[in-house]
């Protein structure tokens, strides 16, 4: 248990250290929403540690429960809809933001429909989505580390949720993306 505890420290520090080191540059786009210049492979590393967090884990873990081996075919497609938003939408999401400074998804809409109140409906619903993520990526997370034997799952849940709130805080969305890429590279 004592080795568990010191990786899961130092894992915590260096997460905390790179956020504080980025966070010394960072501009108001870069701490928003991450600049406008992620490489692919930093897109693509955050895309995967989002993607494949304790909430995933989760959330697949009961669809299989619920559904049994049906379940498998949310895999594929996946798969299929990242490859299409990467290949398809990404692009000529990226060429407006570039030409007009969208920093939501709602902005985008707005832009392509003129309509004011599908921003906000837009918007409203990015926040909430990316709220119950969040929400069951902390659960998760601390749920994993109190298995571990660690912490307890309340002191695992404030330190998961502390530790989130510190890198966003010191650097913003840049921190989120380049503490990915170390997550997902982990």
């Amino acid at each position: 248990m004592n080795t568990v505890l010191i990786w899961v420290g130092v894992y915590l520090l260096a997460i905390i250290v790179i956020s504080w080191w980025l966070s010394r540059n960072n501009s108001k786009e870069d701490f928003l929403i991450a600049g406008r210049n992620r490489g692919s492979l930093q897109i693509f590393f955050s895309k995967f540690a989002g993607s494949i967090g304790a909430a995933w884990f989760l959330a697949y873990t009961a669809y299989a429960y619920q559904f049994g081996l049906s379940a498998l075919w949310i895999l594929p497609g996946t798969i299929i809809s990242y490859l299409l938003f990467a290949l398809w939408a990404g692009p000529r999401i990226y060429k407006g933001s570039r030409e007009n400074h969208f920093y939501t998804q709602g902005d985008f809409v707005q832009h392509r429909i003129g309509h004011e109140k599908s921003k906000h409906i837009i918007d409203l619903l990015s926040v909430g989505i990316f709220l119950v993520w969040v929400l069951t990526s902390f659960i998760g997370g601390a749920k994993v580390i109190a298995h571990l034997g660690v912490l307890s799952y309340e002191w695992a849940l404030l330190l998961t949720a502390g530790v989130i709130l510190t890198y966003i805080l010191l650097s913003g969305f840049r921190a989120v993306v380049v503490t990915d890429v170390v997550q997902g590279s982990v």
